[in-house]
């Protein structure tokens, strides 16, 4: 049975709930396909950040608690028509469905209402970035389109956000609708989901560090900051930052690689 808005009763003090390993998800999905419902409900708990992180990228446009319950929605029915034999993980797949789920809804809502100041920002950066292609013959990168505006990386992300159409998960993609594809069976091949997918599994590996390196990648590459001034903070050498760093960067690619437990 499809989830429903009167099953989903989710405070916003969300439960410590860990990613589920590979192993223990598969297990999961094998008891629920076998007949066992509370196994869902076990994937949904572990799956709610991940829900919260996809609402917080439509606040604005309607109550964030709101989005939120339509989110769980669609994330109970990612757990109900999950195959294992897709070959991508679940948080690949459930990501676009979460957030057609609620893209849907606000199409039923109604037009989504886009603030002067956003659509004043997405201008600026079309604009920016259609000068940037001309000049490098390329499509410009992020950190240069933040450079070249002015604007943060957040800025940028909800403004594109914002005026972006509203599109179905059952939109056929081809000449013939026959024999097309639609966006729901293209999962995880969509640009539109990329820079998204790639944060959160960033944002995956990055826990599972140490504290220390985890503490120094937050402020070499998200707060960029200097070795030396890493050093200080650290009360270290600048000649040890940059070993730990070599370390971190190390750790990151096996884990992300999944070569590192």
């Amino acid at each position: 049975m499809q989830g429903s808005l009167a099953s989903v009763r989710v405070s916003f003090d969300l439960p410590e709930c860990q990613l589920l390993s590979e192993q223990e998800f598969l297990k999961l999905i094998h008891k629920y396909r076998s007949g066992e419902p509370e196994a869902k409900q076990i994937i949904v708990q572990h799956n709610l950040r991940l829900v919260m992180s996809i609402t917080q990228r439509f606040a604005g446009r309607g109550e964030l608690e709101d989005l939120f319950q339509i989110g769980c929605v669609g994330l109970m029915k990612a757990v109900e028509k999950f195959d294992p034999t897709y070959g991508v993980k679940f948080s690949t797949y459930a990501v676009p469905v979460v957030i057609g789920e609620i893209k849907q809804h606000l199409r039923d809502e109604g037009p989504l209402k886009v603030s002067r100041g956003l659509k004043e920002n997405a201008l600026k950066v079309e604009q920016t970035r259609t000068e940037l292609n001309g000049f490098f013959g390329r499509e410009p990168t992020l950190s240069e389109l933040v450079a070249a505006t002015g604007l943060t990386r957040e800025e940028i992300a909800t403004a594109l956000e914002a005026i972006r159409p509203v599109n179905s998960l059952q939109e056929i993609f081809g000449d013939d609708e026959s024999e097309g594809f639609s966006r729901e069976q293209t999962i995880g091949m969509e640009e539109e989901y990329t820079c998204f997918l790639e944060q959160y599994a960033l944002q995956e590996v990055i826990a599972k560090l140490p504290p220390r390196l985890k503490q120094l990648i937050e402020l070499r590459f998200f707060q960029e900051k200097t070795q030396a001034e890493v050093a200080m903070i650290f009360e270290v050498s600048q000649v040890q930052v940059c070993r730990l760093e070599k370390e971190a960067l190390r750790r990151l690619r096996l884990l992300y690689l999944g070569e590192e437990k």
